[in-house]
């Protein structure tokens, strides 16, 4: 003889097994709410770190061309500070506005570019 409830533990198995599958819990929705709210931080943090090595690269092609042409700069200044005379540094310190001590300087009202061109030699 058995004694029976009037509840059937096979009856409750069927309902909980059921239930597990077609509904969730709410630690279930807590962990899929975490999951894809980390997959959405994710994707943002690739794209951001994506675009910062992006921007990176074209600032150090920008700086690889700034010391390309300082390094030639550099190189005719070599070649001038090698190959001048005396007269020519003179020259090119007085139209980079130096004067020797004891000397005056007089202000004028052409443009510089004008008086540039008159006196200074072409060094570039």
């Amino acid at each position: 003889m058995t004694v029976q409830s009037g509840f059937s533990s096979q009856e409750n198995s069927e309902k909980v097994a059921r239930r597990s599958k077609t509904a969730l819990r709410g630690s279930d929705l807590l962990f899929l709410m975490l999951a894809i709210v980390g997959s959405l931080h994710v994707m943002t943090m690739l794209g951001i770190e994506t675009y910062r090595i992006l921007k990176n690269g074209q600032g150090i092609e920008a700086l690889d061309l700034q010391i390309a042409d300082l390094k030639e700069k550099i190189a005719t200044m070599d070649a001038i500070n090698l190959n001048a005379d005396d007269a020519f540094m003179e020259e090119l310190a007085r139209c980079q506005s130096y004067i020797f001590p004891g000397e005056q300087r007089y202000i004028t009202e052409l443009p510089e570019e004008a008086v540039a061109s008159l006196a200074c030699p072409s060094i570039y």
